[in-house]
């Protein structure tokens, strides 16, 4: 037998109302009672949505925190980089310190088009920028050139430098490849 269908009262409608737009989906759920789904289907019934930036979650607003204390360090006079925070994501810790970034919660200094350094406050990242010498020597392209470290496979120009051509430059240019035939019934000879 199927459970009774529970109707939305005058007091549950009221309460819909006025926290949706700002209270976790599942803190309201739990509330009124219901699933997460039956909320949700109901507001947009309703016509009601969330307020951007209300859907902040608990680990979300634990890593602004930390981001935020890593920034206020006085002792990180080179800011920080986002691998410098144990066991996130890169994708939600970039997520995140861009919000931050929009926010004017933290200041960004890109040093190539992958390496980024964050500070607390405009005048450090400004003063961080200033001791660099790669900014002031004006390197090439968009992002100011860094050496990522000795022994790197990776270049140290960014990706999009323009190509340099000189006398010691030298190029070789050898024919393509002769492509073989590879089947999996028998191995080549």
């Amino acid at each position: 037998m199927k459970a009774p269908i529970q109707r939305w009262s005058d007091e549950d409608l009221a309460l819909l109302h006025e926290h949706y737009t700002t209270t976790q989906t599942a803190v309201l759920a739990d509330t009124l009672g219901r699933s997460m789904a039956r909320v949700h289907s109901k507001a947009n019934t309703l016509g009601l949505h969330k307020v951007p930036g209300s859907r902040v979650l608990p680990a979300t607003q634990q890593l602004r925190q930390t981001l935020l204390a890593l920034a206020g360090r006085h002792d990180r006079a080179s800011g920080f980089g986002l691998a410098s925070v144990p066991g996130v994501c890169n994708a939600t810790a970039n997520r995140v310190a861009a919000e931050m970034v929009d926010a004017g919660e933290l200041h960004r200094v890109r040093l190539s088009h992958k390496i980024v350094r964050y500070f607390s406050g405009a005048e450090a990242a400004q003063r961080y920028r200033q001791g660099r010498p790669d900014y002031a020597a004006g390197a090439p392209g968009p992002e100011p050139a860094v050496r990522i470290g000795a022994g790197s496979s990776r270049a140290w120009w960014p990706a999009d430098a323009e190509p340099r051509i000189t006398a010691e430059t030298k190029m070789t240019i050898a024919p393509a490849p002769v492509r073989q035939l590879r089947t999996n019934t028998h191995s080549p000879l």
